[in-house]
């Protein structure tokens, strides 16, 4: 095969150009992909949601996942209150009585209020995303270009085309004829940039994802505020919701360093800077997560301070209930030889 040939340099050529469009709209629109609607809020929540299937609307009547979690976990609730009133009572403990009646009065009505919660926060956190997207320009696809532009490439309105800068090295080696396979290292590194692109989007949908299902799972975490040792769990879910949410805005801040790092002369540099910089926007949901665990650093530990603390409250009241058996006994056995002495 004759790999200068004209036909595959200008295959490879193409290739690049629908990768760089591709990527380009993987990192356009990562951020609107990641966005909370009203079809998302429904498989929560319930509500009609209308599937288009070849032109053919179905409309699906969806009872809420939130809904069928909160009654599929009552039996929870219940074994959490019952230990909990009965290792009150066994501690002579008011307050983990009341504790756990709370709860289970308060605990339906907080899942809701606190789902609530979380959909005003999701919508809060994107629209700060869109306005951190849109600081120095029109919308957020200045932002995108921004990182684009990193790579040597621009973005065409006009014609929806992708154009590459032959100024820019990276590209030049891509239509230098004389010299035709340093084509593979601007079509190599087109393709990083691509999967670069692709990993962003996917992640801001895991975000969203993730947080939806962790809503889902709120009753569990609010029904374990009724068992004492089991609180931590509150503690943990509410903890990965706030990274979580914290992550797409950080994501965006990192974003727009692109407009930042595209001062940088050197070519190459540019071209790892913005591959760095969508790597770290794409890892901020993992980041995050981190991060609030290092800030919340022995969230976790309650649980086993309340474990270790029934424990040594369990081996208290055996050694009280030993010790008075022993005394009791031995006043018994004290009473018994004076009475065979008299």
């Amino acid at each position: 095969m004759d790999f200068g040939s004209d036909w595959l340099h200008q295959f490879m050529n193409d290739g690049i150009l629908g990768l760089a469009l591709a990527a380009w709209e993987f990192l356009r629109n990562s951020f609107e992909a990641g966005a909370v609607t009203a079809e998302w809020w429904a498989v929560l929540v319930g509500g009609t949601i209308i599937v288009d299937v070849d032109g053919a609307q179905t409309v699906i009547d969806h009872p809420g996942m939130l809904n069928v979690m909160v009654v599929a976990m009552i039996p929870l609730l219940i074994i959490f209150v019952a230990v909990q009133v009965i290792w009150s009572l066994f501690r002579s403990s008011i307050e983990g009585v009341v504790r756990a009646f709370v709860v289970a009065l308060v605990s339906v009505p907080s899942v809701y209020i606190t789902t609530g919660i979380g959909w005003m926060l999701l919508i809060a956190t994107d629209q700060i995303t869109q306005w951190i997207l849109e600081i120095g320009g029109d919308d957020e696809t200045s932002a995108a270009g921004g990182i684009l532009a990193l790579f040597g490439l621009y973005y065409d309105p006009s014609s929806g085309e992708i154009i590459m800068d032959e100024n820019f090295m990276l590209w030049e080696m891509a239509v230098n004829r004389n010299e035709p396979g340093q084509i593979i290292v601007p079509l190599g590194a087109m393709i990083i940039i691509f999967a670069l692109g692709l990993i962003l989007q996917m992640m801001m949908i895991f975000r969203l994802v993730a947080i939806l299902i962790l809503l889902t799972f709120g009753p569990v975490a609010i029904y374990s505020l009724a068992l004492e040792p089991a609180k931590a769990v509150a503690t943990r879910w509410v903890s990965v919701i706030v990274a979580l949410l914290l992550a797409k805005p950080v994501a965006a801040v990192i974003v727009k360093f692109g407009l930042v790092a595209s001062a940088i002369s050197n070519n190459w540099i540019q071209l790892v800077a913005g591959m760095v910089l969508v790597l770290m926007a794409a890892a901020m949901p993992v980041v995050m997560l981190t991060f609030i665990a290092f800030a919340t650093g022995g969230a976790s530990d309650s649980m086993e301070r309340a474990a270790t603390g029934m424990g040594r409250s369990a081996a208290r009241q055996g050694n009280r209930v030993v010790a008075g058996s022993a005394r009791r006994a031995t006043s018994m056995t004290r009473a018994a030889v004076r009475t065979a002495k008299r």
